[in-house]
C-alpha cells in the first residue's frame, strides 16, 4: 500500500491489521479476518515473577502486546524504584523475545501519571530516564518500545504525538518509536502538522 510521498521517498508497506485480544481469542480472531493479535504484557510475561514459560502457539501470531507496565511500578514520582522497573522490564524484554513479540506499547498510563503536586518537567525528565536504560536492553532482544499518547482523560502526560516525540529525540535510540492512536490523537484535537512531521518515527497505529 502506497502512502504517499514524502521529501522524495515514497513510503510503501504491506499493511496488516491485528485486533487487541487475548491469545485464547485467536482462532475467533483468525476466522474474523485478522492478520495478528496484539496481546497484554502483563498477563503474557508476568514480569513481577520469577517462575514464566513460553505461551503457548496460537492459530495467529502475537508480534504486537500492549499494558507495558502494571500501575503499581510506577515510573514517574517521588518514590520511582528504578531497580525494580529495570529487573521487571529485563523478564519482560527477555520474554518477549522468546515469544516472538517484536513491538511493546508504553502506554501504561497509571505507571506515568504525573502525581498531584509533582513537578510535570521533573516526570518528563523521569520517563526518558526509563526510556534510555530500557532502550538497548530492548535493542539486545530485538523489541522495539512504542510510545502511545494517552489523551487527558486517561493519563496527565505524554497526550499528543508532537509530545510523544519529545522523547523520542531525547532518547534518540532507534528501540523507542512512536506510537499514533486516532481514538486519543482526535481526542486531543491534535494538528495532522504534528503526525506528518512524526511519520519516520510511526511505527504502530491504533485505530
Amino acid at each position: 500500500m502506497a502512502l504517499g510521498v514524502r521529501d522524495e521517498a515514497i513510503y510503501s508497506v504491506d499493511m496488516q491489521f491485528g485486533i487487541c485480544s487475548p491469545a485464547t481469542l485467536a482462532g475467533d480472531a483468525h476466522a474474523g479476518g485478522w492478520d495478528f493479535i496484539e496481546g497484554n504484557a502483563q498477563q503474557m510475561f508476568k514480569g513481577t515473577e520469577t517462575d514464566w514459560q513460553v505461551p503457548v502457539s496460537v492459530s495467529l501470531t502475537v508480534p504486537v502486546v500492549n499494558a507495558m507496565l502494571p500501575g503499581a511500578l510506577r515510573v514517574v514520582g517521588p518514590s520511582v524504584d528504578d531497580a525494580a522497573i529495570d529487573a521487571y522490564m529485563a523478564n519482560v524484554l527477555q520474554r518477549a523475545a522468546r515469544s516472538n513479540v517484536s513491538t511493546i506499547v508504553f502506554g501504561s498510563g497509571a505507571a506515568r501519571g504525573v502525581p498531584d503536586g509533582f513537578l510535570r518537567d521533573v516526570a518528563a525528565r523521569q520517563i526518558t530516564s526509563f526510556l534510555k536504560r530500557t532502550a538497548p536492553v530492548a535493542d539486545a532482544h530485538g523489541v522495539t518500545i512504542v510510545i502511545e499518547p494517552l489523551h487527558r482523560g486517561e493519563c496527565n502526560i505524554i497526550n499528543t504525538v508532537a509530545e510523544a516525540m519529545t522523547h523520542v529525540h531525547a532518547v534518540d535510540h532507534p528501540a523507542v518509536q512512536c506510537l499514533v492512536d486516532s481514538y486519543h490523537f482526535w481526542l486531543e484535537n491534535e494538528p495532522l502538522e504534528n503526525l506528518a512531521v512524526a511519520m519516520p518515527w510511526i511505527k504502530h497505529v491504533h485505530v
